[in-house]
Order: C-alpha cells, then sequence, then structure tokens
C-alpha cells in the first residue's frame, strides 16, 4: 500500500490490521520519518510484491548496510538516519556521514557532537548521544583531523564534548596560541607550550624566535648575558645570540647595567683601548684620556708613559734639561775646559 517495497502483511506481520510496536506502518513508506524509505532502511533492492509503484519506491545501492525503520536515529549520535544518508539511497557516500557509526571518522567525537547539536534532531537517539558543550564551535566529522595540525580532534577535544576546555588545543583552529607555529609542532617538534604564544614569558612569540631570531623559545636570555632575549632585540640592540655582542671582553648585561658601556661598540670612549682591557688595566673606558694629562690612554700605552699618571708624559725638552743636557744633546759642563785649553794655546805662541 505505501509503495516502501515490502508487502503490507510483511509489515503488518500478524495481520491484525493494528500497527503494533514492532511493527512498520503498511500505510506509510517512511514509518520512522527520518527521510528513508522502511524498504530501503532494510535493505531491498527491489520490491518484494508484484503492486509497488516503483516511480517510489527507492532501492538500496549497498544492501550490505541496513538501517532500523523503526529508530529514526540507528546510530544514537542525534542525527536523523536521513539527514546522514542524505540521498535517502542507503548507500553512504563520500560527502555522508555513516547512520550506522556513532563517529563516521573515527576520531572519537561522536558526529552530531563535531557538528555542533546540542539535542538529538529525531525522537528515538538513545542516551549514548553526546551534546555538543560548544556549538559555536563545529569540527568536521568526516575528517579525524578537522584543522590539519596532524593531531587527531579527539586527542586535542580530549574529553570529545565539542569545547575547547582547559588543558585542550583546539580541533578547529590548528595554532591555537596564535604563535605562527602550528600545535603538532609545538608539541612533536619544539616541546613549546602550544597554549601559550610566548612559552618563555620573553616578550617574544614562539615562532618568531624560532624562524626569525633564532632564538631559544624555551629560555628567556638565549646567550644567558643577563638580558632577555626581547630586551636585546626591542631595547638595547645587542645580539641575543652573543653574551659579549661587541667582543669587546664584558658581558652585554654588565656594560649596560653596571659599567655604562656600549655593548655595541667595543671602545666606547674612542681611545683606541678596548672597554675590557681599560677595565682590566684600571682607565677609564668612558674617558679617552684617564689621566687628564692631555693624551689618550691608547697613545700613553703606545709610547710607553702610564695612562694613570699624568707627570709620567713628561715633554722630552724638560726631560733633557733636567738631566743637564743641551737641546743640542752637548753636554753643558764641556764649555769651561773648551775655553781653557783655547786660553793656554795662545800663551804658548
Amino acid at each position: 500500500s505505501d509503495d516502501d517495497g515490502i508487502p503490507d502483511g510483511e509489515e503488518d506481520s500478524n495481520q491484525n490490521g493494528a500497527l503494533e510496536i514492532e511493527e512498520t506502518d503498511a500505510s506509510n513508506l517512511d514509518s520512522d520519518g527520518d527521510g528513508i524509505q522502511d524498504g530501503t532502511e532494510i535493505g531491498l533492492t527491489e520490491p518484494q510484491g508484484q503492486y509497488t509503484d516503483t516511480d517510489l519506491f527507492t532501492p538500496d545501492d549497498d544492501p550490505l548496510s541496513t538501517t532500523l525503520p523503526l529508530d529514526d536515529d540507528s546510530d544514537d549520535d542525534g542525527i536523523l538516519d536521513g539527514n546522514e544518508d542524505s540521498d535517502f539511497n542507503g548507500h553512504v557516500g563520500e560527502t555522508e556521514t555513516d547512520p550506522n557509526a556513532i563517529d563516521s571518522d573515527g576520531d572519537g567525537i561522536q558526529d552530531g557532537t563535531e557538528l555542533g547539536l546540542t539535542e538529538p534532531q529525531g525522537q528515538h537517539t538513545d542516551t549514548l548521544f553526546v551534546e555538543d558543550a560548544d556549538p559555536s564551535t563545529v569540527t568536521d566529522p568526516l575528517s579525524t583531523d578537522s584543522d590539519g595540525d596532524s593531531i587527531n580532534d579527539g586527542v586535542e577535544d580530549e574529553n570529545q564534548n565539542g569545547q575547547m576546555d582547559t588543558g585542550e588545543t583546539a580541533a578547529d583552529n590548528a595554532d591555537t596560541d596564535a604563535d605562527g607555529c602550528s600545535d603538532a609542532e609545538e608539541l612533536n617538534t619544539y616541546g613549546t607550550n602550544p597554549l601559550d604564544d610566548d612559552s618563555d614569558d620573553d616578550n617574544l612569540l614562539d615562532c618568531a624566535e624560532l624562524n626569525t631570531h633564532g632564538t631559544d623559545p624555551l629560555n628567556s636570555d638565549t646567550d644567558n648575558d643577563g638580558l632577555t632575549d626581547a630586551e636585546e632585540l626591542n631595547t638595547y640592540g645587542t645580539n641575543p645570540l652573543e653574551d659579549d655582542s661587541d667582543n669587546d671582553g664584558i658581558n652585554d648585561q654588565q656594560e649596560i647595567q653596571t659599567h655604562e658601556t656600549d655593548p655595541n661598540n667595543a671602545d666606547t670612549d674612542g681611545d683606541q683601548v678596548i672597554d675590557g682591557q681599560e677595565l682590566l688595566n684600571g682607565t677609564d673606558p668612558l674617558n679617552a684620556d684617564s689621566d687628564g694629562d692631555g693624551v689618550d690612554d691608547g697613545m700613553e700605552r703606545d709610547q710607553g708613559s702610564d695612562p694613570l699618571d699624568a707627570e709620567s708624559n713628561t715633554p722630552a725638552e724638560e726631560d733633557e734639561v733636567k738631566s743637564g743636557c743641551a737641546t743640542s744633546g752637548t753636554p753643558t759642563g764641556w764649555w769651561p775646559m773648551v775655553l781653557l785649553l783655547g786660553l793656554m794655546r795662545r800663551r804658548r805662541t
């Protein structure tokens, strides 16, 4: 009577004309109202009787898989069988979820939960159904990895409730913390925190440290010089990969915070003596002429005088006078003897 391919006597199995609990309706080709004909649900590829209108009857394209003609949600995932088998032909197409599988893609999350259902679509869904705790976010029930980050949706949504709870990465966002690296890269390659865009709290994004600066996203001070990587890059312009950026023998942090020298200039005062050597020598790396004698520390070093003693750099003329020598180099004590010898020669003649 209903052209679903099942003889009326099969549907009214006790032939009493009354619709019993376990019987399909002989006057309704879709007894459970899920959109799929009763005959298609039980796997009929052709009508069982002689009077079925073949224009109305839909044969099952996959009779090896059948659904329940008295249950509008055969797999209890909250989705009507006819919404899963959207062309109602009994075959699971490439873009269809499986009305016989509560989790079509096998990622651990029910199809209905992935689609954002907060309640079942039909009347016969069992308590197995898990409602989506956050229907504003949905995943793909036909993909085990909806966001393409190489982590299974059911692993990211650990409790499979459709919501990103504390400690979980987002199953619908490949880069949960938006730091430029995928969740899988952070977890499996770099060891950074996929829920924290700055794992070492140095004010640099993890992926920027890895791909741009070459710094360690798990160490806020990559070169261990006492300055954070961000301070070196953004404040002082020093090299976060080198603890002594100007190679003057002084740690960058000490130059800035202790000695007030320039960590990017090995010779802060320009006296041709590097800052580290000046500190060892006791000269002032911030003053080119430490003893104030008018001669730069580097020049005093080269000529052998003491850059910490202004008197050690006395002009040469003064030294010669003090030692009793004329500027011509002739000893001043010789002149009286020369005059005496001249007088003696005149008397003899």
